[in-house]
Parts: C-alpha cells; sequence; structure tokens
C-alpha cells in the first residue's frame, strides 16, 4: 500500500519539501566548458557515475562531465544551468545539464555532449560557430533538476550477488542536495548499515542485511544543512541483479491526496447512543470507540438504518474517546448524532429514541490542510521525561508502534503507549529527534514511516511539530 505526503502536486508519489525548486537565485560562476564527439542526441553510456545506458539519455541527453564538480562521485546527478556569455551566439538561458561521468580539459568545468553544446547557441548558425570554438567561457550554477514523472529510483547493479553483494545506483534524483551517505536498514528491527560509495552514485556492501530492506539516505546542502531520509517502499528480501526499484519517494513535489472506502459493513444488533453536545473546537464530529487505544483517531461512516428518518450518508466521525451503553460500538456527539438524519424533523425523532440501529464501515480521514502533527503533553519534563499525543492522522492504518529516535546516528528507543493517542519515554534519546512510526492494516500489512521534520532538540512541553508528512491509506 503506498503512502503519500501532503505537499502540493505529484499523484501517487510520496514527496516532500526539502530542497529549493528548479530555478536558483545563486549567483553565476564564470568557467570554461568543452564538448566530447559523438553526443549530437545523446550522452556516454560509459561514465563515473555508474549510470550506464541510463546515463547516455537522462535529461533528454542534455548531460555533462565534471571536473571538481564530480567530488568523488557526490556530484553525480547534480543539475546547473550553463550559459556561455559571447553575447553574439549565446542565448541567455543557457542549458541545464547533469552530471553523469568525471573529466577535464583546458581548464573546464564541463565537458558537455555535443547535445547540450549547441543547446547553449542562440541560433542554428549560432551553433556552427560555437561547435567550431571547441572550449568556451561559460557561467554556471547549481538548480534543481526535475523528473516530474519519476520519484527517486535505484537500480541493483549487474555486480550483485544475492545473497552475500549487494551494489545499486541511485537515478532520478531532484533538488539542489547531495545524498552523502546511504544506510541499508532490515526493515523488522531497522538494524542500519553503512554503505561504501564504491564510485559516483552507486552504493555498495558485503553481507547486506537478511529479509526486506529500507534505506536510508543522507541529504547534505552547501549551506551544511543535512537530513536523513527513510523512504517508504522497500527492496524485497529476493532483490536480484537488474532489478530497478521505485522508492516512491521524490524532493521538492507533493501529492494530491486521496482516500480509499470498503464496502459497507451491514450490523443487526449494533446501536448508538447520542450524547449532549460536546466541545468541537478541533474535530468537526467527535465519538467513542477505542481499542486499547490504538483506534483513536480512526474514522468511521455511520448512518442509521430506519429509511424513515435517516439519510444514505450518514455522518463521518473520528474516534477520540473510550466509552459503551447498552450493546452499542459508539457514542457520539449530539452535533453528529443528528448529522445522520434526513431531515430537520428526522434530527428530533432521532434525537427521542436515545440509541438506534446502525452500520458503518471504516474510512480515511481527512485533514487536507494538515500533516500528522505531535504536540507535546504538559506532564513532559525535559530532558527526563517526554510524552506527546498523535494528531491529525489520515489513512485506513493505525499506528501500532512509535520509535523516536537520535537523528544524528539513528539509535531508537521504542516509545510506551500511555493511553490513547498518547505515547511516552522516560531518558528520551538527547539532541534533535526523529519518530518511526508503525502502521498497521487489519489486513496484516505493516510498514515504518519516518516522518521528514524532527524534534528540536530544546523540545519543551505544550510545544506543536508539524512531520512534514501524512498518508492516505
Amino acid at each position: 500500500m503506498a503512502f503519500s505526503l501532503q505537499i502540493l502536486f505529484i499523484v501517487s508519489a510520496l514527496i516532500f519539501s526539502l530542497i529549493n525548486p528548479a530555478t536558483s537565485d545563486s549567483p553565476f560562476i564564470h568557467s570554461r566548458a568543452a564538448y566530447y564527439p559523438d553526443s549530437d542526441e545523446k550522452g556516454s553510456d560509459k561514465g563515473r557515475c555508474g549510470y550506464g545506458s541510463f546515463g547516455a539519455t537522462i535529461n533528454n541527453g542534455y548531460v555533462a562531465d565534471a571536473s571538481d564538480l564530480y567530488r568523488d562521485g557526490v556530484g553525480c546527478g547534480a543539475c546547473y544551468q550553463v550559459r556561455c556569455t559571447n553575447s553574439k551566439d549565446c542565448s541567455n538561458e543557457g542549458v541545464n545539464i547533469v552530471i553523469t561521468d568525471q573529466g577535464s580539459s583546458d581548464r573546464t568545468d564541463f565537458i558537455m555532449s555535443k547535445k547540450a553544446f549547441r543547446k547553449m547557441a542562440q541560433s542554428p548558425y549560432s551553433e556552427t560557430s560555437l561547435l567550431s570554438q571547441g572550449i568556451v567561457d561559460i557561467e554556471y550554477r547549481r538548480v534543481s533538476c526535475n523528473y516530474p514523472k519519476n520519484n527517486i529510483t535505484i537500480k541493483i547493479d549487474e555486480s550483485s550477488d544475492y545473497p552475500y553483494y549487494l551494489a545499486f545506483v541511485i537515478w532520478y534524483q531532484q533538488g539542489q542536495k547531495d545524498i552523502t551517505a546511504v544506510q541499508l536498514c532490515e526493515t523488522k528491527n531497522f538494524v542500519c548499515k553503512l554503505l561504501d560509495r564504491s564510485y559516483g552514485s552507486v552504493f555498495t556492501t558485503t553481507s547486506p542485511p537478511i529479509g526486506s530492506l529500507s534505506l536510508r539516505m543522507l541529504f547534505s546542502g552547501e549551506d551544511g544543512d543535512e537530513k536523513w531520509v527513510a523512504p517508504f517502499n522497500i527492496i524485497p528480501d529476493k532483490w536480484k541483479k537488474g532489478d530497478i526499484y521505485d522508492t516512491g519517494l521524490q524532493m521538492t513535489l507533493s501529492s494530491n491526496l486521496g482516500q480509499h472506502i470498503t464496502p459497507i459493513l451491514m450490523t443487526k444488533d449494533q446501536k448508538i447512543l447520542q450524547l449532549e453536545d460536546v466541545d468541537t473546537a478541533h474535530l468537526e464530529q467527535q465519538l467513542t470507540m477505542d481499542i486499547d487505544g490504538v483506534g483513536c483517531g480512526a474514522c468511521y461512516q455511520v448512518r442509521c438504518t430506519n429509511s424513515q428518518d435517516c439519510s444514505d450518508e450518514g455522518v463521518n466521525i473520528v474516534i477520540t474517546d473510550h466509552g459503551s451503553s447498552d450493546r452499542t460500538d459508539f457514542i457520539m456527539s449530539k452535533k453528529a448524532f443528528q448529522k445522520m438524519a434526513q431531515s430537520t424533523y428526522s434530527e428530533s425523532s432521532l434525537l427521542s429514541q436515545g440509541i438506534v440501529d446502525i452500520e458503518y464501515r471504516r474510512v480515511s480521514c481527512n485533514y487536507p490542510k494538515n500533516n500528522i502533527t505531535i504536540k507535546i503533553d504538559e506532564s513532559s519534563d525535559y530532558p527526563y521525561y517526554l510524552a506527546f499525543v498523535i494528531w491529525y492522522q489520515q489513512g485506513q492504518k493505525d499506528i501500532t508502534a512509535v520509535q523516536l529516535c537520535e537523528t544524528k546516528n539513528f539509535v531508537c528507543k521504542l516509545l510506551d503507549r500511555s493511553y490513547g493517542s498518547v505515547f511516552t519515554t522516560t531518558s528520551p534519546p538527547s539532541g534533535s529527534l526523529s519518530l518511526r512510526m508503525l502502521f498497521s492494516g487489519e489486513d496484516g500489512d505493516e510498514k515504518w514511516v519516518v516522518p521528514v521534520n524532527i524534534i528540536p532538540d530544546n523540545w519543551r512541553k505544550g510545544d506543536i511539530y508539524d512531520t512534514g508528512v501524512q498518508v492516505t491509506e
């Protein structure tokens, strides 16, 4: 099942806002560029980034070798806007290129594909002029790559030997940060192993962890900002050389949220009891139904079954408390109870009955303007005791476990569910902290999710933190 981050644009992708947009306000740097032969339509299918044939066609062949910007392979996949400086021949826009190899010529920063080199010209005549010069003065700046139809992807290298040796290359990274480290983790217990950067974008390990595997990637910016990111999709336990896996994650873009609905569950004896009106400042409707606290925050479509009084749509409610009455599954707020009626007159009829027959089904909650959020509980005592509650969870899975992790080395500690949606720990890890949440479905499917945003090292009671992640299933 796919999870989605709530930000802005792409469907069916896990996406978060971590990196600058495709345009850039950074200043241009002056340098020189050349081009390599036999590259009229595409780049080279060989190179020190490890891309193979992918490197020849990425970015429609607008690619380049880099000298110092190769940076021992860290620069592979980085994008730059490059424009030549001769106003007679050169356009103002220049060309956006992707680094796919290492190479240098006479004081050049780039050796470009012929296709990319020509793109800097302002006319077909100027293309001929630029090519005749061979090496030209340029200016360049780092920009975000743009792969609107792709998530970050890994390809298992042909040198891999299951289960003894694993090597893979990373494709389609947007943004202006670099992947400076990668860890491979067992999905069950999240024991992680730091991988070697063999060369370019190729990461390797002997004796890889067993079972299905997840990744952690360290994104580093020129400003010193660093953030560990854990994609949601996993590498299956039967990985093979040549396999290609979509991480389910991309940078700078986002997704539209949707929801899934299951068939109505018909019930004969389940009834519902109405309560007097309650405070609904934070949730539009409230009800009481709980499974040792795991059910807190779950949403249900509930409708009464008397066709004379009840609408077909019923009401979508959120579980906020634990309680029961005479063979009821729900004790609803008065506002929610009335919402099941098909008219104002029917509202009075339902209220007068007090308890009514219903049918219900689990549905996805919907908070289009909110990510999953945590609030530090007032019982917390920094730095000795931490308690927080989880708000605004969409989807139809339950958060069945939460771990608190040091962001620097990702040493994690399993938290206690004190009650409801409140998770606690004594002696919490020091420094800035990240979360791991286990989402579990009724079908037995489970997935650990690591939010993008962190809890700062100076957290305080009453603080509210946006995790930067939202789910839809």
